[in-house]
């Protein structure tokens, strides 16, 4: 280990040592800044006596309630040899995706915070830490450009973010490789008795612009040294334009994490999805898509049904953009549990039906 840790040590300061007498270093770095603004209206037929829409995951979660889900102020430093993302957040979705424990709530309003410096002079591997928007899938925190307003199942039950160190290489414009040593699941601060990292990857290949597939893992626990119960994840996705109007996104995500501290059996959970996109017109859009989720030993999702969340879902969206910074969107999903997972008045049912709305506008 200690010949490990100083082979790593004089790597570093062998980079550091070219890199003071690198010209490419000099030079003033570019600041980029953005901004992000979502307001929302959502409504479910089951009306029920409380606020709170149950499954709808971290975004845009209160019923018969107008609301802000999602602000955001980035500033993006750029150079060619080192970088830097700075963004602060409020809204609906920081409360709560960031409220799982005291620790992980004081950084609600960092949505990220990293630096990065390259590792070579063609700059193709580079080394970031900090805090960073998940790389797992093909949906974005900022909405603006996902396909569908609401996120799907896969994306609202694995991480919106993760902290750590990672190193990316990119030999080419079409492919892009990165490892991840990361504090946990969704984790900014790593969980108490938890002395262990966890390791995340990426594998994306785009070999043109009407083509993107992605490969994103992930293994580790959040669980106290003492009860370790290992988790590995696998999200798969590909996206592809088939036509000028008409586009296709297909996912899924498997997942196991051990039933016990060494055990050999696994609990499992597994949600596949399909989105169909078509473009009417330059302002118009509709898409569709079909999604089912089960996790029966409710290792990711809770449930009020003793065999778990098993759900399908289904919905339409319908997007105006008058310009490239405002886009006006409104979706109608349906959903059906195997259990009575939904609110209706004082009692619950197996399925609901609701309806969002929203208007963003986008700087950048």
């Amino acid at each position: 280990m200690k010949k490990i840790i100083l082979s790593l040590f004089i790597g570093f300061v062998s980079i550091f040592s070219s890199a003071q007498i690198d010209s490419a270093w000099a030079g003033e770095p570019t600041i980029k800044w953005s901004a992000f603004a979502e307001a929302y209206y959502a409504y479910t037929a089951n009306q029920p006596d409380e606020r709170y829409l149950y499954y709808q995951g971290v975004n845009y979660t209160r019923h018969n309630e107008m609301g802000l889900n999602h602000a955001m102020l980035k500033a993006n430093l750029k150079h060619s040899k080192y970088r830097g993302n700075v963004a602060l957040q409020a809204g609906l979705y920081p409360i709560l995706n960031y409220s799982t424990t005291p620790d992980e709530s004081l950084f609600r309003n960092v949505m990220e915070a990293n630096v990065g410096i390259a590792l070579n002079k063609k700059n193709t591997w580079w080394l970031d830490a900090g805090i960073f928007n998940s790389h797992i899938g093909f949906e974005s925190v900022v909405s603006f450009d996902n396909w569908t307003l609401t996120r799907s199942f896969m994306a609202e039950y694995s991480p919106y973010y993760m902290s750590g160190g990672k190193i990316t290489h990119q030999p080419n414009e079409k492919w892009e490789l990165m490892a991840m040593v990361t504090n946990g699941w969704q984790r900014i601060v790593k969980s108490t008795g938890n002395n262990r990292p966890s390791i995340s990857t990426l594998l994306k290949y785009t070999p043109s612009k009407k083509t993107t597939v992605g490969w994103a893992t992930y293994a580790g626990s959040d669980l106290p040294d003492s009860n370790r119960r290992m988790r590995y994840f696998s999200n798969l996705y590909g996206q592809f334009q088939l036509t000028e109007r008409l586009g296709l996104t297909a996912a899924i995500d498997v997942g196991g994490q051990q039933e016990f501290k060494d055990s050999e059996f696994y609990q499992l959970w597994y949600t596949p999805v399909v989105i169909v996109r078509y473009q009417m017109s330059d302002k118009w859009a509709v898409a569709v898509r079909g999604e089912y989720y089960e996790d029966k030993n409710q290792v990711v999702v809770p449930s009020r049904d003793d065999d778990g969340f098993v759900t399908q879902g289904s919905s339409i969206n319908f997007d105006f953009k008058p310009s490239k910074r405002i886009a006006c969107r409104m979706e109608t999903r349906w959903l059906r549990s195997q259990g009575k997972e939904y609110r209706r008045g004082d009692y619950y049912v197996n399925d609901n039906v609701y309806a969002v709305a929203s208007i963003s506008i986008l700087i950048d």
